[in-house]
């Protein structure tokens, strides 16, 4: 099981998605998983706790939701916008 998720700061509209192969999200994210992102984790430091965790989907593995969540970033072309943390992909 896996899952993608959502964090986000609306005030500053700052955003960052994510996928993470575990079971539980809602015991997961934001409880015991922070993301593996340098860039949430500097953001945080420098202006707190996000105002959005929100687990967005729940996949039965881990490629489905590893294929969702590069299809989002795509969508909302988050690697080459200020609104997003997000700074790779991997389909590019």
């Amino acid at each position: 099981m896996a899952y993608t998720y959502l964090i986000g700061w609306r005030k500053l509209d700052k955003w960052y998605y994510g996928y993470r192969n575990r079971d539980n999200p809602e015991s997961d994210l934001w409880v015991e998983y922070f993301t593996s992102s340098k860039y949430v984790k500097e953001f945080r430091e420098l202006h707190g706790e996000p105002d959005v965790v929100r687990v967005h989907r729940v996949f039965p593995d881990k490629v489905s939701a590893m294929v969702f969540e590069d299809r989002f970033l795509y969508r909302v072309n988050a690697v080459r916008s200020s609104r997003w943390l997000n700074r790779g992909r991997r389909g590019i």
